[in-house]
């Protein structure tokens, strides 16, 4: 399934405003030996939660959450060009928005979709990489809405399927994936036939990943820390819940809560984040089920992970761990999916979000 090979390649850490800095920095990753190398920084964009580049690698979109203002969660997002060359960032523009948590460029490289706390946006990406105003709204509050039963609604993640016609978004507080018809031509977006499928109450869906094979589909649970397993339609865009896992071994008692999840580019493992455990879980995937089996748990390699990547070619995982103002380089047995360290540790000002993608 993964047909990248080791190399160097491009990657962005966000990083929150807590500890006096606050911005993106640039960086190159040479998973050869698993050497990371910051490479530039772009000061004076607030606290990050979401990177992600666009077609071509042309231009890099950040959200930044910001504390509520009148009531009302606020934040920006914004585009930056990207040097071809060296990969230093220079700013295009920047859009208010409404509490961005989670960001996703439809499969065309025409829109940006931003999961908001109560709304998603879709915003068309313009030829020089600016974003305009939003073409289209949905919000997750209100009469039809995912939260009209109460309880309020709470977006934490938002994904294209490849086909470029369906929407799936994790709303932790409804313990919904909410689906979405993508409408590509002009960035709209209308409930699917089935509008949304229920997790159990207090879940708390926070991540939802789709494999490449178009038939698995993973969900992250932060309210109970666990991973679901859902066979996925790729025609029909439907889901169906098939295993729950847990992410934390049965002993911990102390507060822990998931942070990201992530399919391993060779499609044989799902990980899971755990901010308090301090550690990554490993699942096998199987092959022609896509059931989970529970591999074991890994160090993080840090205190407070927020995010998990991994390079290209699968080699390597780096977890941004904000609360000891690091980012870990882990190699990943091929065999077992097992990460281990490498010693080969970045010191950041708590970095929150990573993007990596191939070099020109």
């Amino acid at each position: 399934m993964n047909n990248h090979r080791r190399g160097k390649f491009l990657a962005y850490f966000g990083t929150a405003s807590t500890q006096g800095a606050g911005g993106i920095f640039s960086a190159q990753f040479d998973s050869g030996p698993g050497r990371l190398t910051i490479t530039g920084e772009t000061r004076g964009f607030a606290s990050p939660s979401c990177l992600i580049l666009g077609p071509g690698l042309k231009n890099l979109f950040a959200a930044s959450e910001v504390e509520e203002l009148e009531g009302e969660p606020t934040g920006t997002v914004s585009s930056f060009s990207v040097d071809p060359r060296s990969g230093a960032l220079a700013p295009v523009n920047t859009r208010k928005s409404r509490g961005p948590r989670h960001l996703a460029v439809d499969a065309k490289g025409r829109f940006l979709l931003v999961a908001n706390t109560r709304s998603i946006a879709v915003l068309p990406i313009r030829a020089d990489g600016s974003l305009a105003e939003a073409a289209h709204v949905v919000s997750l509050e209100g009469p039809g809405a995912s939260s009209e039963e109460g309880g309020g609604a709470c977006a934490r993640s938002v994904t294209v399927d490849p086909a470029n016609r369906f929407v799936y978004v994790a709303d932790s507080r409804a313990d919904k994936i909410l689906v979405y018809r993508f409408e590509a031509l002009r960035g709209a977006l209308q409930p699917s036939g089935v509008p949304w499928i229920r997790m159990d109450d207090g879940v708390g869906p926070c991540k939802f990943v789709l494999h490449g094979n178009g038939r698995f589909a993973y969900v992250a649970g932060e309210g109970d820390s666990s991973m679901h397993f859902l066979a996925y339609d790729e025609a029909a865009g439907s889901l169906r819940a098939i295993q729950t896992l847990p992410m934390l071994p049965e002993e911990w008692l102390e507060p822990s809560f998931v942070t990201d999840a992530q399919v391993h580019p060779s499609g044989r493992f799902v990980y899971g984040l755990n901010r308090g455990h301090d550690s990554i879980a490993v699942f096998s995937i199987g092959e022609s089920s896509g059931t989970l089996s529970f591999v074991g748990h890994a160090a993080c390699g840090g205190r407070g992970p927020r995010c998990l990547a991994f390079d290209p070619s699968g080699s390597h995982a780096l977890v941004a761990n904000e609360e000891s103002g690091s980012v870990s380089v882990l190699s990943v047995d091929q065999q077992t999916g097992m990460p281990s360290p490498t010693g080969r540790d970045l010191e950041l000002p708590a970095p929150r979000c990573i993007m990596i993608a191939p070099s020109r």
